[in-house]
């Protein structure tokens, strides 16, 4: 499953608690459609020192 798919179902729980999440699901929806492009299947340190240009240029 890929994390663009596990954040849609993340998104759906948070919004049926009655969160707002619409700030968060741009910044998360950028940043998973990276890491699917990377051919991630999880979140690690490694992912968390990519520089954010280097996120931000691939978009």
């Amino acid at each position: 499953m890929s994390l663009t798919s596990q954040l849609d179902r993340y998104l759906a729980v948070r919004r049926s608690l009655g969160y707002d999440l619409s700030t968060s699901e741009r910044i998360l929806r950028r940043f998973t459609r990276f890491a699917d492009r990377e051919r991630a299947t999880h979140i690690d340190t490694a992912y968390r020192r990519t520089p954010l240009r280097a996120v931000a240029e691939q978009l």
